[in-house]
């Protein structure tokens, strides 16, 4: 909750700018709903709680510089006209995403945008979490999808899938990769569904796979409208032929299923 109160009070610094009043609550609202999803996936990717409000602070840049961008938008004379102001706020957050986008410490919004080094690089090496020694890795599998839902004005697609096998100590694990993209349309208040949490994942051996037990998420891009998101489940039998993400919550019955068969250099368990 600590690192939380520090989200809390970056939106409400800026939204004190915004001088229309009936607009102030709910674009603190929006910031913070926005914040704590770049939070909450950090966190489930491994960062503690002070590193993930950090890092979420600083991708939103200075609350004073994006409060007096929102003031203009939310003009008195134009305040009826809400749902226009969203589209403009997504535009203003966007030019600030652009703006931390060209520090050192962030890649380059193209790179951002499209892929993550799971899908684009075919070996590497990793920090193991548990000896705390560097380990290879080799992409033994790529797969290209096109499993695509929607979930009111929210559209998921999974564009990719990567097997990696671990070498060393790891020897004979593999992890999957999916690349999951989450867009919905600039006029959608905030989020409405519960995020990645809801998801569970099912094989075709019967395998399923529940959020912080069976697989975790790590963020890898993510702007106003779009993020994108690798999931990664452990342990993945090589032998299944598709898998399937499941959301069945507030309504919705979403189900992507990635087929896996054959791939672009897929070898299988060498066992």
């Amino acid at each position: 909750m600590a690192g939380k109160l520090e989200l809390y009070a970056w939106a409400d610094r800026a939204a004190k700018h915004v001088r229309f009043f009936p607009d102030r609550a709910g674009v603190r609202k929006e910031l913070q709903e926005h914040m704590e999803d770049r939070y909450e996936a950090l966190t489930a990717g491994g960062l503690d709680e002070r590193a993930a409000a950090e890092k979420t602070v600083a991708a939103m840049g200075d609350a004073d510089q994006v409060g007096e961008a929102l003031n203009k938008i939310h003009a008195p004379l134009l305040g009826w006209l809400w749902l226009l102001s969203c589209g403009l706020i997504a535009a203003a957050l966007v030019l600030g995403f652009l703006h931390m986008s060209g520090r050192a410490d962030h890649a380059t919004w193209p790179n951002r945008l499209w892929d993550s080094e799971s899908f684009t690089e075919t070996t590497r090496d990793v920090l193991d979490a548990i000896d705390g020694e560097w380990h290879g890795q080799i992409r033994a599998g790529l797969w290209e999808s096109g499993a695509a839902g929607t979930c009111g004005d929210y559209s998921f697609t999974v564009p990719k899938a990567a097997l990696w096998t671990h070498t060393g100590v790891d020897d004979g694990r593999y992890d999957l990769f999916l690349q999951l993209r989450v867009s919905r349309k600039f006029w959608t208040p905030h989020f409405t569904w519960t995020g990645l949490s809801g998801f569970f994942l099912l094989d075709s051996l019967g395998g399923r796979y529940d959020y912080a037990r069976g697989w975790y998420a790590a963020e890898y891009m993510g702007d106003f409208l779009t993020s994108g998101w690798d999931i990664v489940l452990h342990d993945f039998p090589t032998d299944a032929e598709w898998v399937e993400l499941h959301y069945h919550r507030e309504g919705y019955d979403l189900v992507l299923r990635v087929d896996l068969k054959g791939g672009e250099g897929y070898r299988g368990r060498d066992t």
